[in-house]
């Protein structure tokens, strides 16, 4: 006895596969401009009194500062990277799951 089971997919089930490719790439673009917002960040701080030991302390937190500000934009940055090449990941195993689907749903 042979069965025939109908392999569509539908309602929930293709709802909880599907991505967003539009609202990825979005996303990606939206990360790549706030990194490089952060990475226009600079800090100027004026002293008051040249030649004291706070010139030490103040050149150390701007280091400091800019580093924290370096190291989020690039982390952001390196967000907007992952997102993009999932944007495309999904796009093409869309692509690969549709045809799938298409040769099972014909029989092939």
């Amino acid at each position: 006895m042979s069965a025939k089971y109908n392999l569509s997919l539908g309602g929930e089930l293709t709802e909880m596969l599907q991505a967003d490719i539009a609202a990825l790439s979005t996303m990606s673009t939206a990360l790549e401009a706030h990194a490089t917002a952060i990475d226009g960040i600079d800090i100027s701080l004026e002293l008051i009194m040249p030649g004291s030991p706070i010139v030490q302390v103040e050149a150390a937190a701007k280091q400091a500062v800019l580093g924290a500000y370096r190291a989020l934009s690039s982390n952001i940055r390196h967000m907007a990277e992952v997102t993009h090449v999932a944007a495309n990941s999904y796009e093409n195993v869309d692509g690969w799951f549709a045809d799938q689907v298409r040769a099972l749903e014909s029989g092939q």
